[in-house]
């Protein structure tokens, strides 16, 4: 008996003694999901493993209908290394799945004992693993759970994969990623970036980084990233590099680590497509051989989970999926084709630059431009510069402005956008007031998950994700943020004048929008602020808002994007975003963001915060 059956007994000491024509023998142990029992089934003489759903799982009807769609799903699958479930079942108000019985010990327990493991043996589980997973994946079944409590090493020494189908389910609040009494690790450590940020667009390569997350353990004998919760550990899966597991042990083969690393790409796009190509990467590591270069395969075959996607159409009408199929079609196309591509930008550069220096010097009307989508770059540290410090802190020096003649700002709505004026871009910093200090993610949170981390405020999961700032603002005020979006949607400013809200919105609309929401009845991308904007992935944005009396102006990166006039009665706030207080002000996001900087600059009378 091992001993997570010793510490659950005897089903006569928890209470339940049979489950329909089950006889129960004893607790196995004891997950997010409910306890596991061996139980007897006297019509077929054989033993069973019951996997009994806890109370509070029960009483969700929703839950049960998965929970019963999943486990007869399971039961199509007939493969060496899953464990098979036979049936689904209900008595005395519990509701079970039966399983088959396996002797031995899970992968987990085999772990705290040994520590690590010799590249062998753990390329031998992960094959093994590898071929369940890919014969689930051919029947349309993710397992969304992998690490090693899900992994079970029988007594012969096969691996065969526990709970497939059923661990997505458990639960979407943060205590479903506690670590459970009896087990060695919760989820977070081995969860892919796309299950941490909530995302619906996945598939079978999220089971592919989790069983790579688990080939780092059993090689380094640590999990990949640590945090002190939960929510710290899925941050690292989405912005933190993955540590060189040579750099935890030393004598690791270059093969494993160069398969560990494909396996555990932060995109989707960069690991292996499926558990076939990753089969023959691990065969040829076994047989002596490095492992295939990464190869680009333009039509990749991925099984279909039936995960939909909220889909959001362009400014212009255009749906996202003809978007990505065009992006799609130009992707094939020839060498020759691209040839001719490159002489005719050179040739128009030419001729640009003819343009360009014989032209007289004029003050001309932009009229009919091309609509620009800008595109900052990259900004590193050594690139932000610093003139003084004023109250104890760098102050950014001004930026040139662009003149208005030279950009073009395009605007969806009718009546055609009038020129917008150069202004000073940079808000004046010696009165600004760091709001991002007093942000309590634990009391100012109203939906998503944040968390601070390093002073900075994070947003890892969810959809309309919003936080309070603790501060009613001045009447007319300047308001920046410093942030940077990992993947995805919009960021968004929620502003606020005399309770009248609205948001700020960058990256809209399959990022192709920036503008106010909502003005004259009208959303960011059909009202006269819409401005065409993309916001880059990865890279480092401040966004000004200057809220007055009579209107709003927006900046990205020292440019004025987007100004209205109003007298504030036409403008209101999408349900969605709003704020628990709408005379305070906030930040909110679609998609897991930074936030590095997030002052308020009072213009005229005085702000007041919410607390102390």
């Amino acid at each position: 008996m091992s001993d997570t059956e010793t510490k659950a007994g005897t089903a006569a000491s928890i209470g339940l003694k049979q489950l329909g024509q089950y006889k129960l023998l004893k607790k196995l142990g004891e997950g997010g999901m409910g306890a596991v029992y061996l139980a007897e089934d006297p019509l077929a003489e054989r033993k069973v493993a019951l996997k009994v759903l806890s109370k509070h799982l029960a009483k969700n009807n929703e839950f049960i209908l998965r929970f019963q769609r999943e486990a007869r799903a399971m039961g199509r699958l007939n493969h060496p290394n899953i464990v098979s479930a036979y049936s689904v079942g209900e008595g005395g108000g519990h509701h079970f799945c039966v399983m088959e019985y396996c002797e031995g010990k899970p992968l987990d327990q085999i772990l705290a004992q040994r520590k690590c493991l010799s590249e062998v043996d753990a390329l031998k589980i992960v094959t093994e693993v590898a071929r369940g997973l890919e014969h689930a994946h051919a029947h349309g079944i993710m397992h969304r759970d992998i690490k090693p409590a899900n992994i079970f090493i029988c007594t012969e020494g096969e691996a065969r994969i526990l709970d497939l189908g059923l661990s997505k389910s458990i639960a979407d609040d943060e205590n479903a990623f506690q670590t459970q009494a009896g087990l060695a690790l919760g989820t977070p450590h081995y969860i892919s970036p796309e299950q941490a940020k909530g995302s619906k667009k996945m598939d079978g390569r999220a089971d592919i980084y989790s069983l790579g997350a688990t080939l780092f353990h059993l090689v380094t004998g640590q999990t990949p990233f640590h945090g002190p919760n939960s929510s710290a550990i899925m941050l690292a899966h989405l912005t933190e590099k993955l540590p060189c597991p040579r750099s935890i042990r030393p004598e690791l083969s270059s093969g494993i680590v160069a398969v560990i690393q494909r396996m555990m790409a932060k995109a989707q796009e960069d690991r292996y497509l499926t558990c076939t190509e990753l089969l023959e990467d691990i065969n040829r590591l076994q047989t002596g051989q490095p492992p295939a270069p990464q190869s680009i395969i333009e039509t990749p075959v991925i099984h279909d989970f039936d995960v939909k996607r909220r889909a959001r159409p362009d400014a212009a009408g255009a749906h996202p999926s003809r978007t990505a199929a065009a992006r799609g079609n130009s992707s094939s196309l020839s060498m020759s084709t691209v040839m001719i591509g490159i002489c005719a930008c050179l040739l128009a550069t030419g001729l640009i630059a003819l343009a360009v220096f014989t032209k007289k010097p004029a003050n001309p009307k932009v009229a009919e431009a091309a609509p620009v989508v800008e595109t900052p770059a990259p900004v590193t540290k050594s690139e932000i510069p610093v003139v003084t410090a004023v109250a104890g802190r760098p102050v950014p020096a001004p930026r040139k402005v662009e003149p208005a003649a030279h950009r073009t700002v395009e605007r969806i709505a009718k009546p055609s956008p009038k020129q917008l004026e150069p202004v000073v871009l940079i808000p004046e910093l010696i009165n600004a007031i760091n709001l991002l200090a007093r942000v309590d993610p634990g009391r100012d949170t109203v939906s998503g998950v944040w968390l601070i981390k390093n002073g900075e405020l994070t947003c890892i999961r969810g959809k309309h994700n919003r936080i309070e700032l603790p501060y009613r603002p001045a009447e007319e005020y300047d308001f920046t943020i410093e942030f940077t979006r990992i993947e995805g949607d919009d960021v968004n400013q929620v502003l606020t004048h005399k309770g009248r809200a609205c948001i700020w919105e960058m990256g809209a609309y399959d990022n192709l929008i920036c503008g106010f929401d909502i003005v004259a009845n009208r959303s960011a991308n059909e009202n006269p602020t819409t401005a065409t904007y993309a916001i880059q992935n990865g890279r480092r944005y401040t966004s000004l808002v200057q809220v007055r009396k009579d209107g709003m102006k927006a900046f990205i990166n020292g440019k004025l994007i987007s100004e209205y006039k109003t007298d504030w009665s036409d403008v209101e706030i999408y349900s969605k975003w709003k704020l628990r207080d709408p005379m305070v002000i906030g930040v909110a996001t679609h998609s897991p963001a930074i936030f590095h900087r997030i002052e308020v600059v009072e213009i005229t009378g005085k702000g007041a915060f919410t607390r102390p």
